[in-house]
């Protein structure tokens, strides 16, 4: 399984519930859960080294753009590739 991973820093809440600090460093990961001919699963989670902050989904279709608010003001969004 490959994992798209990223990080960032802290300084807001999760969930408005798990606070992180600007010195805080975050990792955000993104993997293939599950697919077929119709859409994509894709995970998307973002944690410290204490403690998974946030831990979801995203459907993404193949043939249109797909838009997931996974938290307050956390977007994902994803896009066909334009046809050759």
């Amino acid at each position: 399984m490959k994992i798209l991973a990223f990080s960032f820093k802290g300084g807001q809440a999760y969930h408005a519930e798990y606070h992180t600090s600007p010195t805080d460093n975050i990792e955000g990961n993104i993997w293939l859960a599950s697919g077929d001919s119709d859409a994509l699963v894709l995970g998307v989670s973002f944690s410290t080294r204490k403690r998974i902050l946030l831990n979801t989904l995203h459907v993404a279709k193949p043939d249109s753009k797909s838009v997931s608010e996974i938290d307050h003001g956390i977007v994902v969004r994803t896009f066909p590739l334009p046809a050759k």
